[in-house]
């Protein structure tokens, strides 16, 4: 499978069948946060208000801060991208049907050797590519933030990726093949299995971009408590493609071809509250306004409300998190494997130099046999002269994330 686009080279293999997908990441990709166990709702700095909590812009210490953070997150423990490049490689669906052509032309003892070794061929790829799960996410984003007590805000872009992968690969088709090149069946060989195949690929992606001003106030009638806002444009890019049968040999994926179009304006809500003991405490709704969007082949990419309750305590040196979504997103994946998410995490401050970071967040959905809900994570933040730059890995058997930042806050 190729792509025509150098950029969009990771693409190639984002294969799913659900009609109805959310497009909201269930990922979160701010090093810091994604280190400790994807916390931060109430104990984010001002750099990660516009993508986790705007409210966060009026309890921050920080007097300007900009940041620049991106990520990837790959799961592909069976190595589907490898099986999807074999197939393609080998073709053998062309194979079969070039080897059949030759028998009915010439039957023989050597051409019926080639029809029975290409059908075999055929059936161990397609076995190969089956029940494959592949999952991909990646996010860059950029944010200049001035926080406030009285009035803070910030001016925010964020562009996400994400798809999954698999092969609906049809038992009907295998029986169909076995049948075909067995001996007794090639001498009275009428129909080409090949013309017949109905196991497919279906490839699916949503590119989505943000671009908004976060504001944020504390209201002294309420305690201090400061509430933000992200009114927000937004814009979504589906891909959408169907290859069956004989065109599995030739999936290539022409971005212009599937690409689907929309936008529209949707906000995020935040409050957060900290107290004189180190407490604090945050509640964050991403997408207040759910929307739906239609693919090129009638399939629904959903963006729906997504909200998460945060606590954290913080000292001199050690800041505790713990972070729990509220609501359950639907999975951008073959299988869908939904996701509630709870975290939580510690950060470790050596002379406001040093960051170290780790966590744990556990998925609290009911997930589909193979998958696994917990997930470990680390990071490292250096800090000199007001210059931040943050790096975080996270990950279990069966997917891994990466995380970079840099950024200045004074």
């Amino acid at each position: 499978m190729s792509l025509h686009k150098p950029a969009a080279a990771a693409v190639s293999a984002l294969l799913l069948f659900a009609n109805t997908t959310s497009a909201e990441s269930s990922s979160v990709f701010d090093p810091r946060t994604l280190a400790m166990g994807s916390t931060g709702v109430a104990s984010g700095h001002s750099t990660e208000a516009a993508f986790m909590n705007p409210a966060l812009l009026a309890v921050s210490e920080d007097r300007f801060s900009f940041s620049l953070p991106i990520g990837v997150r790959l799961s592909d423990s069976d190595k589907l991208l490898d099986a999807i490049d074999d197939f393609n490689n080998a073709s053998p669906v062309a194979a079969l049907n070039n080897a059949i052509d030759a028998y009915l032309a010439d039957p023989s003892a050597t051409t019926a050797t080639e029809v029975q070794a290409s059908g075999e061929e055929l059936i161990h790829q397609l076995n190969r590519i089956s029940n494959r799960p592949l999952n991909l996410e990646a996010r860059a984003g950029t944010a200049v933030n001035i926080p406030g007590k009285k009035f803070g805000f910030s001016v925010f872009g964020n562009a996400y990726t994400l798809g999954g992968a698999a092969a609906l690969v049809n038992g009907a088709d295998i029986t169909a093949i076995e049948d075909a090149i067995s001996g007794a069946a090639l001498e009275t060989l009428i129909a080409n299995p090949t013309d017949a195949l109905t196991s497919r690929i279906d490839a699916r992606l949503a590119a989505v971009t943000e671009a908004g001003v976060a504001i944020a106030t504390q209201v002294d009638a309420l305690g201090g408590l400061a509430i933000g806002v992200t009114p927000k444009y937004m814009q979504v890019r589906s891909y959408d493609y169907s290859f069956v049968g004989s065109n599995l040999d030739n999936a290539k994926i022409k971005l212009k071809n599937g690409e689907h179009v929309d936008s529209g304006f949707n906000m995020d809500f935040g409050l957060a509250k900290e107290w004189d003991s180190g407490w604090a405490a945050g509640l964050a709704v991403r997408n207040l306004i759910a929307h739906e969007y239609h693919t090129v082949q009638g399939n629904i990419i959903k963006i729906k409300p997504h909200a998460r309750l945060g606590a954290s305590h913080h000292s001199n040196w050690l800041t505790l998190a713990a972070d729990i979504d509220l609501t359950e997103q639907d999975a951008f994946g073959v299988d869908n494997a939904k996701s509630r998410y709870a975290g939580v995490g510690a950060e470790f401050d050596i002379f406001s130099m040093v960051q170290l970071r780790a966590g744990y967040r556990h998925n609290l959905s009911d997930l589909p046999p193979g998958h696994k809900a917990g997930v470990a994570s680390v990071g490292l933040g250096l800090s000199f002269f007001g210059v931040h730059t943050d790096i975080a890995v996270a990950g279990n058997q069966n997917d891994i994330t990466g995380s970079a930042q840099i950024g200045f806050r004074y």
